[in-house]
């Protein structure tokens, strides 16, 4: 599971909005690991469950490979 924000910079792709399905990605970002069920909040206010035992990505960087 990967996580962006307002932080995250994109690469050859304006946003998460422009991706098309089963695109080529390079993430750059931290790695957490998630003991514990918990939700993320999107930006769009729509709540994401991200259930216990998740590795969740935070982006640093999104970049889609040509």
């Amino acid at each position: 599971m990967v996580v962006t924000n307002s932080q995250t910079t994109f690469v050859n792709v304006a946003g998460l909005a422009e991706l098309t399905p089963q695109p080529t990605l390079l993430v750059k970002g931290l790695p957490f690991f998630q003991p514990q069920a918990t939700t993320v909040n999107a930006s769009n206010g729509v709540t994401v469950p991200v259930p216990a035992g998740t590795l969740v990505m935070l982006a640093k960087q999104v970049r889609r490979l040509t």
